[in-house]
């Protein structure tokens, strides 16, 4: 039984595609350019990262925008573990007098985020996806706010930078 392919043959042999996917999800390789760089150094073929998209985006996997979050160095865990350990005993009557608290930017216009929005293939530019914008940015104030086992505390304008002045100020 002969099976008939059709079209062009592939350009990234089967076990290339696994290695680059396996790059991909360990981290190795960050982008499709940066699993490119290494098909093409290991192999001295020619492919173009485009080609690579394709075949991870065969292969199941999808882009995605990267979340940002705080970095956490061993140091900064192993903090965490002893915090948890010197009050993973507290009761609720020691919990009662904490106070937790923060402090948020507000903006007057919009987020300072990445704005998304999906569009069909090859049409123009439509005013719903262009995101409008004000010199300066448009404003934004900061805010602090408290809350404890009886509830949540008042909710104060910061004017300037916070420093431990400003802070036992708005707490007293």
């Amino acid at each position: 039984m002969c099976i008939s392919s059709n079209g062009r043959p592939r350009s990234i042999t089967p076990r290339e595609e696994a290695r680059i996917v396996r790059s991909i999800c360990s981290g190795k390789a960050k982008t499709a350019t940066d699993a490119h760089r290494m098909l093409v150094a290991d192999s001295q073929r020619v492919v173009t990262p485009q080609t690579v998209r394709n075949m991870l985006r065969r292969r199941g996997l999808i882009a995605v925008t990267r979340k940002r979050k705080p970095l956490l160095k061993a140091s900064h865990r192993r903090q965490r573990l002893a915090f948890a350990h010197k009050y993973g005993d507290w009761t609720v009557e020691d919990w009662k007098r904490v106070i937790w608290s923060d402090e948020t930017k507000i903006n007057r216009l919009g987020s300072d985020g990445r704005l998304w929005r999906w569009k069909k293939r090859g049409s123009g530019l439509c005013e719903n996806e262009v995101a409008p914008t004000v010199k300066f940015g448009g404003g934004s104030i900061m805010i602090w706010g408290c809350m404890t086992y009886q509830g949540v505390g008042f909710m104060s304008k910061i004017d300037s930078t916070m420093d431990s002045k400003l802070y036992v100020e708005i707490l007293n």
